[in-house]
């Protein structure tokens, strides 16, 4: 009888432990602002989440200057977003026919801003 009761007390407790774990606050997050717009000349985005996240980015499509006249996609954008641990951290791109180049920042403001 003793370790029945002794079993289901510790049962118990330990339920009541593994449901009392704190919330993650990424799991709930929600889009707090997100406007898009796509042309025939290229597109413009942006979006914030309720848990910080932020991402823009547009993107011009450029016409040919070679022989076989292919157009490219030239796009500048960033992101950023906090560590658990409290650290900023973000990045501001451009990729151009010449390669994607990005400044990154960790543990201060938004890169570029």
């Amino acid at each position: 009888m003793f370790v029945a009761k002794s079993f289901f007390i510790f049962s118990v407790l330990f339920c009541s432990l593994v449901n009392s774990k704190p919330a993650d606050p990424d799991a709930s997050a929600q889009i707090v602002k997100f406007d898009n717009d796509l042309r025939l000349d290229g597109y413009n985005f942006d979006f914030e989440t309720s848990n910080g996240i932020k991402r823009t980015e547009a993107g011009v499509l450029k016409p040919g200057t070679g022989k076989d006249n292919d157009q490219t996609l030239n796009v500048d954008g960033d992101f950023s977003f906090t560590f658990p641990d409290g650290t900023p951290f973000s990045v501001k791109f451009v990729a151009t026919e010449d390669g994607y180049r990005p400044t990154v920042v960790i543990g201060q403001g938004r890169a570029g801003k």
